[in-house]
């Protein structure tokens, strides 16, 4: 096991073993995402049905 261990290490090494995981599993995924041809974006739509109030809303317009 040792010898199989020895041979398959690439001498690479990072600082933040953490951040580096997260990055390697981002790219797999976008990598993923690509290959299937799947893309995503997000748009709202969304609008608040009250009015904003107080004196530094006085002059406001709504916007149509």
């Amino acid at each position: 096991m040792a010898v199989l261990a020895s041979r398959s290490w690439t001498g690479f090494v990072v600082k933040n073993s953490y951040v580096a995981s997260q990055e390697f599993a981002r790219r797999k995924r976008a990598g993923r995402r690509r290959r299937s041809g799947w893309s995503a974006s997000l748009q709202s739509q969304w609008r608040d049905p009250l009015p904003p109030e107080g004196p530094e809303w006085q002059d406001a317009k709504p916007v149509a």
